[in-house]
C-alpha cells in the first residue's frame, strides 16, 4: 500500500512537469519499439514465417484471396504451391494493377482474377495514394505513403460483396496487406467470418493501424468471437499471445487466424506459448 502511494505521488509530480511528460512520451515510443521487435521476425517472407505458412496451407487450398496484392509476389508464391491455382487478387493502384495482371499472366496463372479495387468495410470511392515504382506503402492513408505519392480516386468494395457476387462458397486462405486497413477488411468479411467460410487468414499489423483507427485487440475480439484462434506468426512458427499483454504497440508484425478445419488443426498442433520465444 505504501509502495503504491509512493508510485502515485511520483507519477503526479512527473505529470505536472512538461519535461517529465516529454520524457515519458519518448520512453513509451522506445518501449513500443522494443515490444514490436519482440513480436516480429521482419518483413522478408523467407525469414518471418510467411513462407513456412504458405508451404503448409497452399497445397491444401483450392481458392485463395490476396488483398493488397501489389505486383503479385505473394500471389505467385502461393499459387505456385497449389495443385490448381484459383483465386482473387485485389489491387487499387491503376499502374500497379497492370503490372500485377502482367505478372500473373506471364506465370500462366489464368485462374487468378485481378480486381482493380481497394477493400474495406463499406463499398464506395476513396482517394488512394499511389507511389512511384509500385511502392509497397501505397495506401488509402496519405500520412503513411511516400510524400511524392499521387492521389487517385479508386473504387472500394468488401469481401462479402465480392465473394457473394462470384458465388464463392469458401476461401481456403485469405491474405491481407492493406496498409492500416486490415481490420476494415476483416469487418467487411463479417458474413464469411460468421459462417467460418474463411478457413485460414493472415493479416499485417503495423503503424498505419493507428492512423486508420484500428487496434489489434479489436481484431482479436472480432475473430475469436466468430470461433477463430488467433496466433502470432514468427520465424519459428506460430505463437499464442494475449493482445492485452502487449497493448497497442503499432509496429510491424503478422498474425494468423484459423477456424476448426484440417489446416487449422494442423497449424494449432504446432502453436507454442509466447514464452517459448525466449527459451
Amino acid at each position: 500500500m505504501i509502495k503504491e502511494k509512493l508510485v502515485g505521488t511520483v507519477q503526479r509530480l512527473v505529470a505536472k512537469n512538461r519535461f517529465g511528460v516529454a520524457f515519458s512520451i519518448k520512453l513509451r515510443e522506445q518501449c513500443n519499439s522494443i515490444i514490436g521487435l519482440s513480436l516480429s521476425s521482419g518483413i522478408e517472407p523467407t525469414q518471418n514465417g510467411e513462407l513456412l505458412l504458405i508451404d503448409v496451407v497452399a497445397p491444401r487450398s483450392r481458392y485463395f484471396v490476396d488483398v493488397g496484392a501489389n505486383v503479385g509476389n505473394w500471389s505467385l508464391m502461393f499459387a505456385d504451391r497449389m495443385t490448381h491455382a484459383k483465386g482473387l487478387a485485389f489491387e487499387p493502384g491503376p499502374q500497379t494493377v497492370e503490372r500485377l495482371r502482367a505478372a500473373l499472366r506471364g506465370a500462366g496463372f489464368g485462374g487468378i482474377e485481378v480486381v482493380a479495387s481497394a477493400v474495406s468495410d463499406l463499398p464506395g470511392t476513396l482517394r488512394f495514394w499511389e507511389e512511384a515504382g509500385y511502392g509497397e506503402t501505397s495506401s488509402l492513408l496519405s500520412q503513411h505513403s511516400h510524400p511524392d505519392a499521387k492521389a487517385v480516386a479508386v473504387p472500394v468494395t468488401t469481401l462479402d460483396i465480392e465473394m457473394q457476387t462470384r458465388g464463392v462458397e469458401r476461401i481456403d486462405f485469405l491474405k491481407i496487406d492493406a496498409e492500416g486497413f486490415d481490420l476494415n477488411v476483416l469487418r467487411g468479411a463479417a458474413g464469411y467470418l460468421g459462417g467460418q467460410r474463411i478457413r485460414v487468414l493472415q493479416f499485417e499489423y503495423n503503424a498505419p493501424w493507428a492512423l486508420a483507427g484500428g487496434t489489434i485487440q479489436a481484431a482479436f475480439r472480432l475473430l475469436e468471437g466468430n470461433g477463430y484462434k488467433v496466433r502470432l506468426l514468427m520465424r519459428d512458427g506460430l505463437f499464442i499471445v494475449n493482445p492485452a499483454m502487449a497493448g497497442e504497440y503499432f509496429r510491424y508484425g503478422n498474425y494468423v487466424a484459423y477456424c476448426p478445419c484440417e489446416c487449422g488443426e494442423l497449424l494449432e498442433a504446432g502453436a507454442r506459448p509466447f514464452d517459448a520465444l525466449f527459451a
